[in-house]
């Protein structure tokens, strides 16, 4: 009886929205001006109590990526204190959890931003669009041509961040999600 509650207690059904943007590093970069004045940093395998302070995340999962050279992750900071990071994978197969699919990133070609967070307390701040814009000023500075970032539809700050600094819309992917799995439903 315990496991059909647990079961239907966890249960979930509906429909979810991921949209898709591309930034084409060959427009003019501007730096956005914010009244906090934010570090930003690579993270390295000794982060990890920092990025903690932040989300909580897997330590395992967290050494993969850094281990993998395949990602980097920036690691931001007011005064002494972690405030966000943002992962950015610079090659292989991305997979998109909520959207069931894999997205291809090409060596020294493009970029995919992913897994961004920013403490609630320091959010609205505009320090969103000051990481992202760091972001893609560091794959400018590699050569790369473009850069992806993916998030929920219903994310209306990040989306009018997104397009702020001059990313567009180029797709959208709907899910059905059953329990904690997304089935990929339609693809625009």
């Amino acid at each position: 009886m315990y496991r059909a509650r647990k079961f239907i207690k966890n249960f979930k059904l509906g429909t979810h929205k991921e949209v898709f943007y591309e930034y084409d590093l060959k427009k003019p970069l501007s730096k956005p001006i914010i009244s906090i004045e934010p570090e930003v940093r690579l993270a390295e395998i000794e982060s990890f109590s920092e990025i903690k302070k932040i989300w909580n995340v897997s330590q395992s999962q967290f050494t993969k990526r850094i281990q993998s050279g395949n990602s980097v992750c920036f690691l931001t900071y007011v005064g002494p204190n972690p405030i966000a990071y943002h992962w950015l994978q610079l090659e292989g197969q991305h997979f998109v959890q909520k959207g069931n699919f894999n997205f291809e990133v090409e060596k020294n070609v493009s970029a995919i931003i992913y897994h961004t967070r920013v403490k609630k307390e320091y959010q609205g701040q505009g320090l969103n669009t000051y990481i992202m814009w760091y972001m893609l000023d560091y794959c400018l500075k590699k050569g790369l041509q473009k850069v992806w970032i993916y998030t929920a539809a219903d994310n209306i700050a990040q989306r009018k961040s997104l397009e702020k600094l001059g990313f567009e819309f180029i797709k959208s992917v709907s899910s059905l999600v059953v329990g904690r799995k997304y089935y990929s439903i339609k693809s625009l």
